[in-house]
């Protein structure tokens, strides 16, 4: 069985959700290859989107972006139908069907509305065996999920984002509500004291968790120095990602506390173990990480757009607190850590949301898809 991904190179999570797929595919037989669809589009989308997503991230242009992701909202037009940003997919079209060709899929999985949307129009208009998962990786669906109306399974969150699919034009039978799939690493779990100690840390002292993506978006020295105001007792380990110049700012600062700090992390399951409580921008494969190792969440620095649409969805949900104009991260942080009531309100209601087998039971589903492909051929 041969199974196709292709991931986008937007942020972290859409390429780490493509490779915890592929991994878990392959341990059961599968042949898997990944496909960054931006750079199936062409030098100048790949570096294009590259840069454009940091820029996005930038507080200069986060506004904008959010102004335009709105508008993305309100547009009216599906695959059904030749919308304007369905026709400027089209010229890319030919260049997917050489990659699906070459490889000649059983199914093919998306991890981004933009890869779906070609894969869509490939669909369309020069055809395939394959059959179409697309994989939705926040608690909200971005606008252009709705061009991707032929795929066989859309995976979503969550049960209750059904209705928001169903109105972008979703039949309820295509629709699994089966989680975002995070690494198989995450469901393993390590003593608290256990992980604090290989770690370094105090095994006996509370522990905050800040993270700000893979590329450490925002002011996270200054975070660092709101958090260390407290005067409560705990510590914290502050993720940098590839932000160098960050971790160096970080580490030139004394901070009243203990404060752990790293780079590129690729131990965030044991981190995760280790801490109480999370700080992060609410991208959607964080915040799924941190629903499935159970750990409350304070939201910080969400980018305008989807990540507002998270915040939206997990404070509805009870699972965080989002901190800005009403609630000050620092108190954000206190409130969790000296109210146990809360916390415990927002553990069970983690407890409700979580989906810990979501990358299993999606495997099993493409695999049952591959089954199907490959009787259809025959």
């Amino acid at each position: 069985m041969k199974v196709l991904l292709f991931s986008v190179t937007a942020g972290g999570g859409h390429n780490a959700t493509a490779r915890a797929i592929a991994a878990m595919l392959t341990s059961y037989g599968a042949e898997c290859e990944i496909v960054d669809a931006y750079r199936t589009a062409g030098w100048l989308m790949y570096h294009t989107v590259s840069k454009g997503y940091l820029l996005a991230a930038s507080p200069g242009f986060r506004h904008i972006y959010g102004m335009i992701y709105r508008m993305c909202e309100k547009r009216k037009g599906n695959s059904f139908k030749s919308s304007a940003i369905r026709r400027s997919g089209r010229s890319l079209a030919k260049k997917f069907k050489k990659v699906i060709d070459r490889f000649d899929p059983d199914v093919i999985v998306c991890t981004h509305s933009f890869a779906a949307r070609i894969v869509d129009i490939t669909k369309e208009r020069h055809g395939f065996r394959a059959k179409t998962v697309g994989i939705v990786t926040d608690f909200t669906m971005h606008p252009y999920w709705e061009e991707a109306l032929r795929f066989d399974r859309i995976v979503l969150p969550h049960e209750k984002m059904i209705p928001m699919a169903m109105q972008k034009g979703f039949p309820e039978e295509k629709l699994l509500s089966l989680g975002i799939p995070i690494h198989s690493r995450f469901s393993a779990a390590t003593q608290k004291d256990e992980a604090r100690t290989l770690l370094g840390l105090d095994p006996a002292l509370p522990t905050l968790l800040l993270m700000s993506g893979s590329m450490g978006h925002g002011n996270m020295a200054k975070a660092l120095r709101t958090i260390d105001r407290s005067p409560l007792s705990f510590q914290m380990i502050v993720v940098c990602g590839t932000n160098r110049a960050a971790r160096r700012r970080i580490e030139r600062t004394k901070f009243r506390r203990p404060v752990l700090t790293l780079g590129y992390a690729d131990n965030v399951p044991l981190l995760m173990d280790a801490a109480d409580l999370i700080v992060s921008k609410p991208g959607g494969l964080t915040t799924s990480e941190a629903l499935v190792k159970g750990l409350p969440m304070i939201i910080c620095n969400p980018i305008p757009g989807h990540e507002d649409r998270n915040v939206t969805f997990l404070s509805a949900c009870g699972t965080t607190l989002a901190a800005g104009r009403k609630l000050s991260l620092r108190r954000a942080v206190e409130t969790v850590f000296s109210d146990a009531s809360r916390a415990c309100a927002m553990r069970e209601a983690i407890a409700v949301l979580r989906k810990p087998s979501a990358l299993p039971d999606l495997c099993e589903e493409i695999l049952r898809l591959a089954a199907e492909a490959q009787n259809e051929k025959e």
